[in-house]
């Protein structure tokens, strides 16, 4: 008639009828962590709690039974306190390792934007000297022609002082040509070096940087600490 009833019944019985057991916790840990214990760690804590837990169960220290696997322990505790501690140095031993490549790649990166920088002023400055150039190609070139439409008005005039005139204008533009056209190859060859570098410098800096953020991201290892006796 009342399938549930024991159920419920036995939910019930499992209900604390009071705190008692939770105090009593409190009341160990108190009794554990003394004023020249503090540092103890959560690992070392419980394993004073197991102890204490076990000889109150066999009511003495004396009762507690001494198995295999307790004197095997006791024989290998030493042996693997000492490697915990050479454990906890080569973890050290890493994240100095890890500081010090961190610390050498940030510098990396803050010397490759320096370059990056001085090197996109330096393209900056060229390509300002590219259209200055060509600005003066421009002007040889009108001079050039205006030089010629009067050398040929002043021929068919028969002017010969205009025509001379005319071809000292014509030369002048011929020689400013020139001359543009020289320093327009020189400064287009600059330019393309250091377009070269700057992409270099890019590339390495993107690099530098993908590998430091692949640093940051790696998840640092569990550290245990140090067993207080």
């Amino acid at each position: 008639m009342f399938p549930h009833l024991s159920r419920l019944a036995k939910a019930s019985l499992t209900i604390s009828h009071g705190n008692a057991v939770a105090e009593r916790g409190f009341s160990v840990n108190t009794a554990v962590l003394t004023k020249d214990r503090m540092s103890l760690n959560e690992a070392t804590i419980q394993a004073l709690r197991v102890v204490k837990e076990v000889i109150r169960l066999h009511g003495s220290p004396t009762t507690v039974p001494v198995t295999r696997s307790m004197i095997n322990a006791v024989r290998h505790a030493h042996s693997q306190y000492l490697s915990h501690l050479d454990s906890e140095k080569q973890k050290a031993a890493v994240e100095v390792a890890r500081k010090k490549e961190a610390t050498q790649t940030a510098a990396d990166i803050e010397l490759a934007r320096k370059k990056t920088d001085k090197l996109t002023n330096q393209l900056h400055e060229v390509e300002q000297q590219e259209r200055k150039q060509s600005e003066e190609q421009d002007i040889a070139q009108r001079l050039i022609n205006e030089a010629a439409s009067k050398l040929s008005t002043a021929v068919k005039t028969g002017d010969m002082q205009t025509a001379k005139v005319a071809q000292v204008m014509l030369d002048s533009g011929n020689d400013k040509l020139n001359e543009s056209m020289k320093q327009l190859v020189d400064v287009r060859a600059c330019k393309e070096k250091l377009q070269g570098k700057l992409m270099k410098t890019q590339s390495t800096l993107r690099e530098m940087a993908m590998k430091r953020k692949n640093t940051d991201d790696e998840p640092a290892g569990p550290s245990a600490k140090r067993p207080k006796h």
